[in-house]
């Protein structure tokens, strides 16, 4: 008779930095999705935000990163939407509202990465190291995990604000709706001062976050 060994995978800590959006931009953003029916792929509550740095983290160096980043007094930053995005990965697309790439933007992203990278000392997110093994990433984006555990940073770095995803299949139309209820934000430009620097949970086995089990917002002033 055969024996099972069922393997339990163990949750990693995420550290996620982000500027969320506010409203009553944010409201409008939630209600395009709504409408449209796409799915944020993640199991936590969303809210629309411009991520900044994204890796995987130890909890006990939470708190030294916090006082660390409210000691660099940063500034509020503006956005201007430039429209909406598909990327497919596999079968689905995701979509994302696109931003331009503004001085401003790019040198606190640089800023985070000063302070956050190195305190990640050279841990790597599980869903990355399986990429690596199965060859998906260019050579450059190989180069960009191992200095920053993150393949979209710094000079790959492009700021948006993620919608959802959806069937490929579904990718053109669910698109050209989006574009149709977002293109009123298009053009505008926004301030955000809420920074959110969050540890959250990552389940291998279900490929899914849990909601922050730590989170800190800075005010910019």
């Amino acid at each position: 008779m055969r024996t099972l060994t069922r393997v339990r995978l163990a949750m990693e800590t995420i550290l996620g930095i982000h500027l969320n959006i506010p409203e009553p931009f944010a409201r409008r953003i939630l209600e395009a999705i709504r409408k449209t029916q796409i799915v944020y792929p993640r199991n936590y509550t969303y809210t629309p935000h411009m991520t900044l740095y994204l890796c995987r983290f130890s909890a006990r160096r939470f708190p030294v990163l916090i006082h660390s980043l409210e000691a660099l007094q940063l500034k509020p930053v503006r956005i201007t939407p430039i429209g909406v995005r598909a990327h497919r990965h596999k079968n689905h697309a995701f979509l994302s509202l696109d931003l331009v790439r503004t001085s401003t933007i790019l040198q606190l992203h640089a800023q985070i990465l000063r302070i956050a990278n190195p305190m990640r000392g050279n841990l790597l997110r599980s869903r990355d190291k399986s990429r690596l093994a199965q060859n998906i990433f260019s050579a450059k984006e190989r180069r960009l995990l191992s200095q920053y555990g993150y393949h979209r940073v710094a000079g790959a770095y492009r700021p948006h604000i993620t919608l959802g995803e959806i069937a490929w299949k579904q990718g053109h139309s669910r698109v050209t709706q989006l574009t149709k209820t977002l293109r009123t934000l298009n053009g505008i430009k926004i301030t955000l001062s809420h920074l959110v620097i969050g540890m959250y949970r990552y389940d291998q086995a279900t490929e899914t976050y849990t909601e922050p089990s730590v989170e800190r917002l800075l005010r910019l002033t």
